[in-house]
């Protein structure tokens, strides 16, 4: 008998414990929602250029398909932290995206984007990890000079 008291003690407690980590849980996830950077329309980009600033090379893609799997990727990337940086230069992974309308750059990593501020500094996106990997992958076996 006191066995059973104290076993349901502890499942009072740890139960406890579990409803209190949810609703930590829940919380942050409320007040950190996840963002997005990008909203790109596939059908405007006529072009990408992946850099690897690393090896200096680069992949051209003109493929309407490959261009939008890369469009649907920037486009469905969301980050919850960012990070500062003070101003400095150079990037290891580099898309280009030409557009009808003009082109950007995004200097990005496995699992982020980083943004050129107008005073040089930079401002970290941190998403999920790896959530890149495809487009390192392809940096990373681009053989074109750049």
């Amino acid at each position: 008998m006191k066995k059973s008291k104290r076993a349901l003690k502890w499942l009072a407690v740890l139960g406890a414990v579990a409803i209190c980590c949810a609703v930590g849980v829940t919380v942050w996830l409320v007040r950190n929602p996840a963002h997005t950077l990008f909203q790109l329309d596939p059908e405007q980009v006529t072009a990408i250029t992946v850099k690897n600033g690393n090896k200096l090379t680069r992949r051209d893609i003109t493929d309407p398909e490959e261009c939008r799997e890369i469009v649907e990727l920037l486009n469905g990337f969301t980050y919850r932290t960012t990070h500062e940086l003070p101003p400095a230069g150079g990037w290891s992974y580099l898309l280009e995206v030409e557009t009808v309308s003009g082109g950007m750059q995004i200097d990005f990593s496995a699992s982020s984007v980083k943004g050129t501020n107008q005073d040089g500094s930079s401002t970290i996106y941190r998403g999920p990890e790896g959530y890149f990997l495809k487009l390192v992958d392809l940096a990373e076996s681009a053989t074109d000079p750049i």
